[in-house]
């Protein structure tokens, strides 16, 4: 029976080196778990994000900020979260929810290099389960109640 007790201390032994070879422990995930609410960001990268995250809550564009209104008060019937970081992108709004990403595009995303960095992050959204709807600061500013029912009815 003696045998036993330190067969088990030195399998725990063994799963903290292991966890601490790995460069982190136990508490320190569950510390990350509750940070990174959601678990979506990567991990490495979530400092820059969450920094990024703020700064671009603080400079929406008018077409985010009247988005955010509606969304906000729920009338999707759906709790959003705004400038959210999903691996290593931050995408405007996300329904994490029902998996549901919302993007409201200025001007510069009609520029080619920009497409194709656009195509590119939504294709690794998607991959990871995410639908991406796409809107202008325009369709969104001039036409709310159209864009919220789209948005509504992918939920």
């Amino acid at each position: 029976m003696m045998g036993n007790q330190d067969d088990n201390h030195k399998e725990h032994s063994d799963k903290k080196d292991s966890q601490e070879q790995n460069g982190h422990c136990k508490r320190e995930q569950e510390c990350y778990d509750k940070v990174a609410s959601y678990k979506t960001a990567d991990r490495m990268l979530y400092p820059i994000l969450k920094d990024n995250a703020r700064e671009n809550r603080k400079q929406m564009t008018e077409g985010e900020r009247v988005l955010w209104n509606e969304l906000r008060a729920k009338k999707t019937g759906y709790r959003f979260l705004r400038q959210h970081a999903i691996g290593e992108y931050i995408v405007d709004f996300v329904c994490l929810e029902r998996k549901v990403i919302v993007e409201v595009d200025g001007g510069y995303h009609a520029e080619a290099l920009q497409q194709m960095m656009d195509t590119q992050r939504q294709s690794w959204l998607e991959s990871k389960g995410y639908f991406v709807l796409r809107f202008t600061n325009e369709q969104v500013e001039f036409d709310t109640e159209a864009v919220v029912k789209e948005i509504t009815s992918a939920l």
